[in-house]
């Protein structure tokens, strides 16, 4: 009998397809370039968006764009899991995650693995995270250990996983209210950040049915922070040779999450995006940044949050 390696796996992966299914309507966010460079990092990886947003002229091969809106989402979502969904704000869209292999089995038949993910991130070299999983048998992935990753999922395309999140009727129900629930991830728990077990969160969240199916070894799932999600002072994200280096140790890729609201945080105006560039907590540079530029970028920053907290405290700002 011949045993896989690794090696077998990332020559052929081909015959290991794998599809990334991202419903987003609107507009395009201004990093949107950012997120298509990533893609670009891994030809391999197909993306397919549903979206009513300008298809850009320009992207790479691996992605496909479907024109769709969020009036047709809720009306295939309540086709496939046969409850009535009439979604009103885009956000909750990320209740819907984990219902994804349901709501698109039409799209995803060709392909031995779907996941979720966001847009507001840049890839580093994904083969390096998710096909050493494969190897090792592991049917969905999580890139974080405490929760599973809302920013980037992937599953086996079989349909005992693809119906996990079915097996709490609570999950089902919270999918019909108009907020979003966080059923996605831990269902707005924070038990697992501070270290406590996934089997202490709400029996609906996702996490929580992930782990207790995995717990009961009728799947195999991984979880493994494999991604950034925050920049501290002093910290620096390098994005060279389609590699991610935080502080010099290769990630996945890194999620502008907790730094994107922070007013001195700036995302570039390139118009093409260069092969190297640097990410602190104050932003994108194409060089490294001096202590200068950080400061600057820092002071003006606050300086601007504090005038629109005043503004809005005035009912001046929206």
């Amino acid at each position: 009998m011949s045993v896989l390696k690794l090696t077998d796996i990332i020559l052929k992966q081909d015959s290991n397809k794998i599809i990334i299914i991202i419903p987003y309507y609107g507009k395009w966010p201004s990093y949107f370039n950012l997120f298509l460079k990533g893609c670009e990092n891994n030809p391999w990886l197909r993306i397919l968006f549903f979206t009513d947003c300008v298809i850009p002229k320009t992207a790479p091969d691996n992605l496909k764009f479907i024109s769709s809106s969020l009036k047709r989402f809720s009306e295939l979502a309540s086709l496939k899991l046969n409850h009535k969904i009439d979604i009103k704000k885009a956000y909750k869209l990320c209740d819907f995650k984990p219902c994804y292999g349901l709501i698109f089995e039409d799209y995803i038949r060709d392909y031995d693995y779907w996941g979720y993910g966001d847009i507001d991130l840049i890839y580093g070299n994904l083969s390096n995270y998710i096909f050493p999983k494969i190897v090792e048998g592991f049917e969905i992935i999580s890139n974080r250990q405490e929760i599973m990753s809302g920013s980037l999922s992937v599953f086996k395309n079989e349909a005992n996983i693809n119906l996990l999140f079915s097996e709490s009727t609570s999950f089902l129900k919270l999918l019909q209210s108009e907020r979003y629930e966080g059923l996605d991830e831990t269902a707005h728990n924070h038990n697992t950040w501070k270290g406590s077990s996934k089997l202490s969160l709400p029996n609906y969240s996702f996490t929580y049915l992930i782990a207790k199916a995995n717990e009961e070894g009728r799947i195999k799932a991984s979880f493994e922070s494999t991604c950034k999600e925050f920049i501290d002072h002093g910290d620096m994200v390098k994005f060279s040779q389609n590699t991610l280096l935080f502080n010099d140790k290769k990630i996945s890729y890194y999620h502008y999450v907790c730094n994107k609201n922070n007013q001195w945080f700036k995302f570039p105006d390139w118009k093409k995006i260069p092969d190297q560039f640097y990410i602190t907590e104050t932003g994108f540079y194409q060089f490294i940044p001096k202590g200068g530029m950080h400061l600057w970028r820092k002071s003006t920053g606050k300086l601007t949050d504090i005038t629109i907290r005043i503004l809005k405290r005035l009912k001046v700002w929206n």
